[in-house]
């Protein structure tokens, strides 16, 4: 297998020793711990940014380079497992996956649909996959023991027949999808069954107005969902809800003015990115700090952003060939440096200590992991 060391020109300058105390001392006590912590802090920060080829395999139907919406990552005990989803590929929805046990493959399911979103469900123990409607309604689906794809019914089955763009989970068992406007308010569904059966609930929002991604953290006291998106004409959209049932508007930070594609929670911060590569963070989802635009050309659109659990942002932007597509953060999104990575059309997802970057070439898909992906 092929390693990668990505070059970033001083990447290594976010990494600062520590004060007495910042080990997680009780008080500010020099016992040595500091540099302990930060030699491990640099290696994590390493490994997270060096990655080995997993290998290629071959999609079943005609795949569009590109056409990857997103990806999922879970980790259990030693061995992570990742699903990769996108369009219809003239068989049925693409769903690739990467597993330990199984490798790299393809798996069938019961429709021709595009899918948009994965999330694996803590609570309940299960996959759970949304996309376009299909002509009743949103295309659901769960993976069973077998394994084998199970299509759920959306609350709405025959009434409204609208997509789910993003999926999102809180660990307990409550897991939130949402898409676009049905002529009412954003549509959205809430499951606590593990994506068994939906109920639909209310995201406000006018016409034309769309969820782009949805996210579970904050602080130990007040977690919250926090969904981002666009507004009918362009400008970006902030909600956060306790439950999934009840949602809030928020207000976008100062000088935020473009569409918000993705959103995540890295453990300390929410991290939030749009068009025009904008930033910005908050550690409740509800007040929001404009950190600046990422390096490079401006006008490049963030479209991806993942985080491995242990503090570290991957996020990737449009643009054309020439531009390198991936930045990576290690403050919390303060700051961004660019990844020498460009090798086609991809889709990047993080877990515990991890990132994967799936890559498309025609109908040949091609895996990178961090070494620190299990």
């Amino acid at each position: 297998m092929a390693t990668e060391y990505f070059g970033i020109p001083e990447w290594n300058r976010t990494v600062t020793r520590p004060s007495d105390g910042d080990d997680g001392d009780a008080g500010s006590v020099n016992d040595g711990k500091e540099d302990a912590w930060d030699s491990i802090k640099y290696v994590r920060r390493a490994l997270a940014l060096t990655f080995v080829d997993h290998g290629t395999f071959t999609t079943a139907g005609t795949f569009t380079p590109g056409g990857f919406a997103a990806a999922g990552a879970h980790v259990a005990g030693s061995a992570a497992s990742w699903f990769i989803v996108g369009p219809d590929d003239g068989t049925d929805a693409f769903i690739g996956s990467v597993s330990p046990l199984s490798g790299l493959g393809e798996s069938a399911n019961p429709k021709a649909f595009n899918l948009n979103a994965v999330v694996f469900d803590v609570g309940g123990a299960k996959w759970i996959f949304a996309g376009e409607a299909d002509g009743s309604d949103a295309y659901l689906l769960t993976l069973e023991p077998g394994p084998i794809f199970i299509e759920r019914v959306n609350p709405t089955a025959g009434a409204k027949n609208f997509g789910i763009n993003a999926l999102a989970q809180n660990g307990t068992g409550t897991v939130v999808g949402a898409g676009v406007h049905d002529g009412a308010d954003i549509y959205a569904i809430r499951s606590v069954d593990a994506g068994v059966t939906w109920t639909e609930v209310s995201i406000p929002g006018g016409a034309g107005d769309v969820v782009n991604s949805i996210a579970w953290g904050g602080p130990a006291l007040g977690r919250v969902f926090v969904a981002v998106g666009e507004a009918s004409g362009g400008g970006p959209l902030i909600w956060t809800s306790p439950d999934g049932i009840t949602w809030t508007v928020r207000t976008p930070a100062t000088g935020i003015i473009d569409n918000i594609n993705a959103v995540v929670w890295n453990g300390s911060v929410f991290v939030a990115v749009g068009d025009t590569s904008e930033i910005q963070t908050s550690v409740d989802g509800i007040v929001w700090t404009n950190v600046g635009p990422a390096p490079g050309p401006g006008s490049n659109d963030i479209t991806q952003l993942a985080t491995d659990g242990d503090g570290v942002l991957l996020a990737r932007r449009a643009g054309p060939p020439s531009t390198i597509p991936l930045i990576v953060s290690f403050d919390d999104g303060v700051t961004f440096d660019e990844v020498k990575f460009s090798r086609g059309e991809s889709v990047i997802a993080g877990a515990e200590w991890g990132f994967i970057i799936v890559l498309g070439f025609g109908t040949t898909l091609r895996v990178w992991k961090t070494l620190s992906s299990r």
